[in-house]
């Protein structure tokens, strides 16, 4: 994904509570090196955000009918496309869509 001025651009999705961990360590050396590189780095921190990770049927809309199963991939898009995805879902994609995700965090 290159960026507006041609420089090679990353966007790094995370979900690591704990930034002193190995998964954090680890997140932060690869960024360090991009950066390094010339690459332009952009993240979303999910955990830091409150993402919930659990996909729920209220989440495509669904309508708990036991005659109908949730269906994610259909349910969620139909959601999107009709724009009642929950806010926090909504707001990450609005982000990561106009490029508003933290940059150089």
């Amino acid at each position: 994904m290159p960026s507006a001025n041609n420089t090679p651009a990353v966007l790094w999705i995370s979900a690591h509570p704990e930034p002193s961990s190995l998964n954090g360590s680890l997140r932060a050396d690869a960024l360090d090196h991009l950066r390094r590189t010339g690459h332009a780095v952009l993240e979303s921190d999910l955990h830091a955000m409150g993402w919930d990770p659990v996909v729920r049927p209220r989440d495509g809309a669904h309508q708990a009918d036991a005659s109908q199963p949730f269906r994610v991939s259909t349910d969620t898009r139909a959601a999107h496309l009709a724009g009642t995805q929950p806010i926090d879902v909504s707001a990450s994609m609005w982000s990561i869509h106009t490029g508003g995700v933290d940059m150089e965090r």
